[in-house]
């Protein structure tokens, strides 16, 4: 007759301890999001990101490219481009990223990201689209 061991009793009781908190409702959730943005170049955009739970998890955010570029972790700015800020509202547990005045090369996709193990994370991603200026006509009139 097979008997657990002291050893298999720990090493269930840190198992569940683990996953305990994640099953009882405790995984962190994007609650809201900001949704795509159409900019012209030389505007400002803002990016919203609500988070539950945010305390027991970090939350950051990324420029999804083919290697992602990770922009921000928790509330400390991590890109080092004076154009970028972040602010983070406890009352509401929402980060905003805001850029000033945006480029071609921002458009894409960006990512606000919990990660809540080291092999899960939760995702909410916005598209931002830059217009080009309207190009005139090399002075010509119309008549």
């Amino acid at each position: 007759m097979w008997r657990p061991s002291i050893l298999n009793l720990v090493w269930s009781t840190l198992i569940l301890a683990m996953i305990l908190p994640q099953s009882q409702g405790q995984r962190s959730t994007i609650f809201y999001n900001s949704r795509q943005q159409i900019k012209d170049i030389g505007e400002t955009v803002e990016f919203d990101c609500s988070v539950q739970y945010v305390n027991r998890y970090i939350a950051r955010f990324l420029k999804m490219e083919s290697a992602p570029v990770l922009l921000s972790t928790g509330s400390k700015l991590v890109i080092k481009d004076s154009r970028f800020s972040l602010d983070y509202d406890p009352n509401s547990f929402t980060y905003k990223l805001k850029i000033r005045d945006i480029q071609e090369s921002d458009e894409g996709t960006y990512a606000c990201q919990v990660v809540t193990s080291t092999v899960h994370k939760v995702s909410a991603t916005v598209k931002l689209l830059v217009r080009q200026p309207p190009v005139s006509p090399d002075n010509s009139t119309v008549e």
